[in-house]
């Protein structure tokens, strides 16, 4: 995948900072950038821009590559 240009990747800040203003509180979750690698059922691998995995689906370690399908994808 090329290089996003630097309208995207504000774009992508923006989206980042708003979901993590509204999630923190409410500690739903955690927020993935683009260097969160998913490892999905079928074994292919994903990397979104931004990524949501609700707290219930994490486990206690944090270094890993995530083995599920977060709950939204960007």
């Amino acid at each position: 995948m090329s290089p996003s240009d630097i309208i995207s990747s504000e774009v992508g800040v923006r989206l980042i900072a708003s979901l993590y203003v509204w999630l923190n509180p409410r500690r739903l979750g955690r927020l993935f950038d683009s260097g969160g690698t998913f490892i999905l059922p079928d074994t292919n691998l994903k990397v979104p821009d931004v990524s949501f995995v609700r707290a219930q689906c994490l486990k206690k370690s944090v270094r890993y590559f995530g083995k599920l399908v977060p709950d939204l994808v960007v």
